[in-house]
């Protein structure tokens, strides 16, 4: 029984992220004294809901500062903070800095995220490596990207997809995209959590013509997959939570992420990779 309270927890939990709601209105929703709610939740994941729907929050909070240009004091509106002020003293007590401090950092330190523990994360087995410079082409810029869900209007996905078999078909082999976040300024763009990607590709189409795009030698964090393309959307997207289990390293603002793909002969959906991320 308290496995399936603790699910709907982690369901309300994400549903909640925006409204007012506390424990208390979990509590009169599921008929269950806070207590027991408590102790449930702390025996699968050694918080209570409380302190979950506060972490999950903040982080939510964190990851608009980054990835978007909305103004903090419209952050603190949407998480119905008193004021500006208010909000800015509660991040600096959960992640260290102000929330201008923390959208103006080159390096990104991701270890005070709180992933959602509402998706099971499969093992993921980081890697630091070394890769040489790389010379890549310009391939596209990539609007309406949502970057708080894997597989909802995911174009990034769709596009990587469909150039992987293109290339497959024509005897390519080990495959490289590079990927970079364009923050976009438009507040709408930002209100729907949607950001632009540029794409780099390594094998550019024989007709048109393409900018050249040197990467630098320099560090990543590795992770290797294999599994179908729904499951890849997935991977992609909690690397970064996992990565917030790494305190020494910072993800740099300036460079791409890279995957290196390859696909089973005869299992057009299924795919491995080794997707990496550029850090200090």
């Amino acid at each position: 029984m308290d496995g399936k309270v603790v699910r709907f927890m982690l369901n309300w939990v994400e549903q909640n992220l925006y409204t007012c709601a506390d424990i208390s209105t979990l509590v009169c929703e599921t008929g269950y004294s806070r207590k027991t709610l408590e102790l449930w939740f702390l025996r699968h994941y050694d918080m209570t809901p409380g302190d979950y729907l506060s972490r999950r929050r903040m982080s939510r909070a964190a990851l608009l500062l980054r990835m978007t240009k909305l103004p903090v004091m419209e952050i603190s509106s949407l998480f119905h903070f008193y004021s500006p002020q208010n909000f800015a003293r509660a991040f600096k007590l959960k992640f260290g800095v102000t929330p201008m401090q923390y959208r103006k950092q080159d390096k990104w330190s991701l270890h005070m995220l709180q992933k959602p523990l509402l998706t099971e994360m499969p093992l993921l087995k980081p890697e630091v490596v070394t890769l040489g410079e790389l010379k890549m082409c310009a391939l596209d810029v990539i609007d309406n990207h949502n970057f708080l869900s894997p597989t909802e209007n995911n174009d990034v996905f769709e596009k990587t997809k469909s150039l992987v078999h293109e290339y497959l078909a024509n005897n390519y082999h080990d495959i490289c995209f590079g990927y970079k976040v364009r923050t976009r300024l438009s507040a709408l763009s930002a209100r729907n959590t949607t950001v632009s990607v540029e794409v780099l590709t390594q094998y550019p189409h024989e007709e048109g013509e393409y900018t050249t795009v040197i990467l630098p030698a320099g560090k990543y964090v590795q992770f290797c997959f294999s599994g179908t393309w729904n499951e890849y959307a997935v991977f992609t997207w909690l690397t970064y939570f996992r990565m917030a289990e790494e305190k020494d390293l910072r993800v740099r603002r300036d460079g791409f992420d890279l995957t290196f793909f390859s696909v089973p002969a005869g299992h057009n959906e299924e795919v491995s990779c080794r997707h990496l991320i550029p850090v200090d």
